[in-house]
């Protein structure tokens, strides 16, 4: 009799005993599957920014000065600017918070100079921690037109 009632409870302990083990792992699990998730969509997000700055750089580089223009005003950005905006919505991201910065050799944007884009973007993770993230994508290129 002793022994039919130490079995029982050792059955019980023992589902007991598993069922806190896989809630353990299941947290352990899905927490590594969270933080991949940030991971590609942080990768993601930096080829985005990449592909945004080489955008603006090729948009730079055709639509120059002619070779008879002058310098004596810094160009206008704006162009470029809408241009690696736009290619960055494209991706579905919210790039309210990204800025682009373009800057010429001489600031000036006659063929053979050459231009840089910087952009920038304040990467905003699914879960707010304490840590912010900026995420930075640089292209260069000679103006050619």
């Amino acid at each position: 009799m002793k022994l039919l009632a130490k079995a029982k409870w050792s059955d019980r302990a023992a589902r007991g005993a598993a069922s806190i083990e896989f809630m353990l792992t299941i947290i352990i699990i899905m927490f590594v599957m969270f933080w991949i998730w940030e991971l590609v969509m942080m990768t993601y997000t930096m080829n985005v920014l990449s592909d945004s700055a080489k955008e603006g750089v090729r948009y730079a580089i055709v639509h120059g000065l002619e070779s008879s223009g002058s310098c004596s005003v810094p160009p206008d950005n704006t162009a470029v600017v809408s241009r690696v905006q736009d290619f960055a919505k494209m991706s579905l991201h919210d790039m309210s918070g990204m800025t682009v910065a373009v800057t010429y050799q001489g600031t000036c944007n006659l063929p053979g100079n050459w231009v840089r884009v910087v952009v920038t973007y304040p990467f905003v993770p699914y879960i707010q921690l304490p840590v912010n993230y900026s995420l930075h994508a640089t292209s260069e290129g000679r103006v050619v037109f």
